[in-house]
């Protein structure tokens, strides 16, 4: 047989499927209708008879043939869960716990922002960002980042460094989430400046030694390198630039943002010294209220799984069956339980809108552990 006979068979063959599978998934939204009849929060996942469907259809079958049949079929299976999620939202028969959380940020009356070190640290820079057309605000500093969770009400709003583009995740704000329960309700992308500041007598070559954040010190790693400095941490920036300039000495100095040096009688002995110029560190506003905008933004989750084979891509089949689209992925460890993991997800998208309403619906239905962290936008 030729290869455009063989071809031409195989595009048979593609056609028959195509019609089989959509009749099949036809079949599943009359499953779904059958459910959803006079319940609220159907359950639409039935491991056992999934399990069942992939044993009777691989009977028989040689190892390569069943691996292929389970990988397709399992696809299949989570698209057809995915048309019934999607129909018990569009019928009201989903009811999701953040809904009566959910309000409008724009409503929002907080007087105070917290955020973590003293003026001029970066998080001060991005709260004036988050209140610069908010109206009179006041701005609360406290000693370190568990203290800004502590310090959140009603009243009281917090500021958090979340992840930069060349030093990652901040891990601890990322547990301080879980620990505390609350949820992000803007964000805001700042652009990373650091310059080394110093004592007014100091020059570049009596520098011995740079202060700053431990974050910091990692994102001009080249420029300490370079200059073969000593590295001392500090709690952040603009301590860090104090205590420079309390100290009086000219062979340390501070790795802080340029407002810094009026601010603490310092003066720049070098700008831009980061690894890289396109740094930036998204903050985010956290609140004890889920605060949704009306349309848009991202939408940031934690979950777990079980601890087997296949488990995370048979959720990143979840995340495609809804054509989201996923703009981060990234695990930390479980300190109770070892080599697990829990996953920090942002998707584009808003819970209000049906599809990812329904597929947080399906991840809290179908996985051992899931939260949403926030739905929200970013400070234009």
């Amino acid at each position: 047989m030729e290869l455009s006979e063989i071809r031409k068979e195989i595009d048979g063959i593609d056609s028959s499927l195509v019609k089989l599978v959509t009749e099949r998934l036809k079949r599943s939204l009359d499953v779904a209708k059958v459910k959803c009849e006079g319940t609220i929060n159907p359950t639409v996942y039935v491991k056992e008879r999934e399990d069942e469907i992939l044993e009777r259809l691989t009977a028989g079958l040689a190892e390569s043939e069943a691996k292929a049949v389970v990988e397709v079929y399992k696809k299949l299976l989570v698209n057809s869960r995915a048309l019934q999620y999607v129909y018990a939202v569009d019928n009201e028969k989903v009811s999701l716990d953040e809904d009566e959380l959910t309000s409008d940020p724009e409503t929002n009356t907080f007087t105070t922002l917290v955020c973590q070190g003293i003026e001029g640290a970066y998080s001060s820079i991005a709260a004036r960002e988050f209140i610069k057309k908010g109206g009179e605000r006041y701005i609360k500093f406290v000693k370190n980042f568990e203290d800004v969770f502590k310090a959140i009400d009603d009243d009281t709003l917090g500021v958090l460094p979340l992840e930069n583009s060349t030093a990652g995740s901040v891990g601890e704000v990322y547990d301080l989430f879980l620990k505390y329960g609350l949820y992000i309700v803007k964000s805001y992308d700042l652009s990373i400046r650091h310059c080394l500041l110093a004592n007014k007598d100091a020059t570049l070559d009596s520098i011995k030694s740079v202060t700053a954040h431990p974050q910091a010190l990692m994102q001009c790693s080249s420029f300490i390198v370079e200059r073969e400095l000593n590295m001392v941490n500090a709690v952040n920036n603009a301590v860090a630039s104090k205590e420079v300039s309390e100290s009086g000495r000219v062979d340390i100095a501070a790795i802080s943002a340029k407002e810094n040096a009026k601010l603490y009688s310092l003066k720049v002995l070098s700008e831009d010294i980061n690894n890289s110029l396109m740094n930036t560190t998204r903050f985010v506003l956290v609140s004890n209220k889920l605060m949704v905008p009306k349309s848009g933004g991202k939408v940031s989750l934690v979950f777990s799984l079980e601890n087997s084979s296949g488990t995370l891509a048979n959720v990143l089949n979840i995340f495609s069956a809804y054509s989201l689209s996923m703009s981060k992925i990234e695990s930390r460890p479980l300190e109770s339980e070892k080599w697990a993991y829990r996953f920090y997800v942002d998707i584009e998208g808003n819970i209000r809108d049906r599809k990812v309403r329904a597929m947080l619906y399906q991840l809290k239905k179908e996985l051992p552990f899931v939260r949403l962290l926030g739905s929200y936008d970013a400070v234009e």
